[in-house]
């Protein structure tokens, strides 16, 4: 539950997201199983390490899910509604934050975001 009041399955997660961004991708389910070769496949797509083996094996383990109560009040629902402007506006790849590229490569991304939003005539 990463520490908040909601349980949503990746399932559940993944939809709002979409759904919150305007977006019309199917989604489809495949095994577990599947899960660490397809992430292998986008790695490739975006240079980067998208979910690493150990990652999802904690992740289906239930690692990422705590007991007791949520420590954050906030609704990731309700966070992801709030933010639907900003969602998927840039992508910050994490080989490039931390080995390839300088921090102001993303003094860019303001621009990125203004360049989707603008108005079109």
């Amino acid at each position: 539950n990463a520490v908040g009041p909601e349980r949503p399955t990746f399932f559940e997660l993944v939809d709002e997201i979409r759904t919150a961004v305007g977006s019309r991708a199917r989604m489809i389910r495949v095994p577990g199983s599947m899960i660490p070769m397809l992430a292998r496949g986008l790695d490739a797509v975006v240079r980067d390490v998208v979910l690493t083996g150990d990652e999802f094996r904690a992740m289906a383990d239930g690692l990422a899910d705590v007991d007791g109560p949520a420590t954050a009040p906030t609704r990731v629902t309700t966070w992801i509604r709030d933010h639907t402007d900003t969602l998927g506006v840039g992508y910050a790849n994490e080989l490039d934050r931390h080995f390839r590229r300088s921090p102001s490569f993303f003094a860019d991304l303001p621009a990125l975001y203004e360049g989707r939003h603008a108005k079109k005539v």
